[in-house]
């Protein structure tokens, strides 16, 4: 188990690693340029339009005052997944044996990537708060200390200052405490609670005091649960179906582990009330993950199924045959990995550092610029303010008349340069189409770039 252990992270070490040369995505490009500009002195949901909760926006403009480096901070990123693991680890040590908890840790580390857990996200920082937050709650189950139910509240809490679905957690944990007969009296609902409200009042507070409050709960709140837009089930299919494959036998090992609990529960044999907390933390959120495509949203729940996987492991007479399986997978990933970065995801990072470059050599510090969705990262990379409070026109702004925004601010401000797409593409999005239509009447093309797919447009001189 030694070499496999050895293998499993080694793999993963190198996939994260690699993954650290991306480009900059649509969802990493809007919080490197949030937090730049909270470096500027710009309030989220005043001058920035957008719908995560404050805790990135803020961790982010720590490190984007020193660096506008992609790789510096998706090093930080590693480190803040390394720190999962190691938790993931002591979990899994703790319920089962530390070669176990090894397992888990490496499990963890090595499908992350195939998740998209490499890049600079909401999810990994969400997770290692989730993965601290059930590691207090076994330490609460044992002890029944106050303090250590408080610290579950915060950490929970903090993992919601990240992303929202994080309060299906701490509902699960809620409802957990509500259930335990023997313990579970309104003195640690009390103190759970406190500990969410000790995270979470510092920041509806100082919203309060800005007046900017009804902003905050609009765009975090209201445009969460009325304006997302419900996907067919084939494009979810098509955009998991990669990131499934590849890490399949942690999938096959994770049924195996909820089949032997459930044969359990048949035998009369209940799980303990720590199982019970890793297979909830592992499950609940599943249903609501199924409504959103991206990869990146499992993350949520991928450190307890690693140890529900574990768990199947633990107990099963193949473990041989399972470390080939594991082994196997991982260096078909990898390979998949390398070959995708070498040959779509480095083309893709050059075209996005030329046309930065570009941008920056041709503005002023003080001349704003506005880029298509696709390269959001413009903004950091370029240090250039956008043009509008919208980074980005979605179906979640749509209703906030933010196309119509943009358009006035491209007009009152007359950025020298636009990055969008070409135009026999610019209308795949109808929320887009109008600034597709301005850029084609007051702006030329001045260089495309295939990889990204993306054209450099400059102000025509008559303007």
């Amino acid at each position: 188990m030694r070499k496999c252990l050895l293998v499993i992270f080694i793999i993963g070490l190198a996939m994260n690693i690699l993954g650290l040369i991306w480009p900059i995505g649509q969802d990493e490009g809007v919080f490197l340029a949030v937090a730049k500009q909270i470096n500027h002195g710009f309030l989220p949901y005043r001058d920035i339009f957008d719908h995560k909760p404050p805790g990135l926006y803020y961790f982010l403009s720590i490190f984007t005052n020193f660096t506008n480096s992609p790789v510096t901070i998706r090093l930080l990123f590693l480190l803040i997944n390394l720190l999962t693991c190691y938790m993931i680890y002591r979990i899994g040590r703790n319920r089962f044996s530390e070669a176990h908890g090894l397992l888990a840790a490496g499990l963890y580390l090595l499908i992350l990537p195939l998740y998209e857990g490499h890049l600079i996200l909401t999810e990994p920082l969400m997770s290692f708060f989730l993965v601290i937050g059930l590691y207090l709650y076994l330490l609460f189950l044992e002890t029944k200390k106050n303090v250590m139910i408080f610290l579950v509240g915060a950490s929970v809490g903090l993992a919601m200052l990240c992303k929202q679905p994080a309060l299906i957690n701490f509902v699960t944990i809620l409802l957990l405490l509500i259930t335990m007969k023997k313990w579970g009296n309104l003195k640690y609902l009390i103190f759970l609670m406190g500990g969410l409200v000790a995270v979470w009042l510092p920041w509806v507070g100082y919203y309060q005091y800005m007046h900017q409050f009804g902003g905050f709960w609009q765009q975090v709140i209201e445009l969460n649960l009325t304006s997302y837009p419900s996907l067919d089930d084939t494009e979810n299919v098509k955009r998991l179906a990669l990131s499934v494959a590849q890490s399949s036998i942690v999938w096959f090992m994770t049924f195996g582990g909820l089949v032997g609990f459930v044969l359990a529960i048949w035998k009369k044999k209940y799980p303990s009330l720590e199982n019970i907390a890793i297979l909830t933390m592992a499950f609940i959120p599943i249903p609501i993950l199924f409504y959103r495509q991206y990869p990146h949203y499992w993350l949520q729940v991928l450190p307890f199924i690693c140890l529900v996987a574990v768990s199947f492991y633990h107990k099963t007479r193949f473990k041989y045959f399972l470390n080939i399986l594991i082994i196997a997978c991982g260096f078909l990933s990898l390979l998949n990995f390398v070959y995708t970065t070498l040959a779509i995801k480095v083309p893709q990072r050059n075209e996005q550092l030329e046309i930065s470059e570009k941008v920056r050599n041709g503005t002023l510090i003080t001349d704003k610029v506005y880029s298509n969705r696709v390269f959001t990262g413009l903004y950091f990379l370029a240090d250039r303010l956008p043009v509008s409070r919208y980074l980005y026109v979605s179906e979640i702004n749509e209703n906030s008349k933010a196309q119509d925004s943009i358009i006035k601010s491209i007009k009152i401000n007359k950025p020298k340069f636009i990055v969008w797409l070409p135009k026999n593409k610019q209308y795949k999005d109808s929320y887009t189409k109008a600034i597709g239509e301005q850029i084609s009447i007051y702006y030329r093309p001045v260089a495309r770039y295939p990889n990204t797919g993306l054209t450099l447009y400059r102000v025509s001189e008559q303007q």
